[in-house]
């Protein structure tokens, strides 16, 4: 019998039945990577925006908010906004409380997220004021949790701000979340 080189089909095909087996087992773990990507990123704007609106408060000598928005222009202070359909930064040009030069637009989250703003007490806050000197105005600090519909594991993010105007951002368990 000659010497022949390669495989036959038999090795081929259990070769190829190895190897299914193992990119089916490891979907999930793409789908949970792609989960935490999608999280950090929203947090990381979240809290770039957050810190945009410190920046601009301390700038212009002027405070500076921000906002759920639904119409993208201006604040929605009711007691159930959604902070998870957009947000913006406003700037109160006139000092009277009226925040009227949008200076960034954040669209919705768009993939079922949602974002739960808190002040540190546990109330929930419509907005998040700046004072010219870049410290929190009316509320010691904030918690704003971002959330998946479905968790699993350390997805979710948190973001604290404290009186200071400084954020942080961590990771959130399932089960931390529901306790708070």
């Amino acid at each position: 019998m000659p010497n022949s080189r390669g495989f036959t089909l038999i090795e081929t095909l259990v070769i190829m039945g190895i190897f299914s087996v193992l990119l089916v087992s490891s979907i999930p773990s793409f789908s949970g990577a792609i989960d935490r990507y999608q999280v950090r990123s929203e947090a990381d704007r979240l809290q770039s925006m957050i810190k945009l609106a410190r920046v601009e408060a301390v700038q212009n000598l002027q405070r500076s908010r921000i906002c759920p928005s639904e119409d993208l222009e201006t604040c929605d202070d009711s007691a159930d906004a959604d902070w998870s359909e957009g947000f913006i930064v406003a700037l109160d040009v006139d000092d009277n409380g009226t925040y009227s030069e949008v200076v960034q637009v954040v669209q919705s989250m768009g993939d079922g997220s949602e974002i739960v703003a808190t002040d540190t007490l546990r109330n929930p806050i419509n907005s998040l004021t700046f004072r010219s000197i870049g410290v929190l105005d009316g509320i010691p600090g904030a918690v704003f949790q971002l959330r998946l519909p479905e968790c699993e594991g350390l997805v979710n993010r948190n973001i604290l701000v404290g009186f200071n105007g400084i954020s942080d951002v961590s990771t959130l368990e399932c089960e931390q979340e529901q306790e708070q």
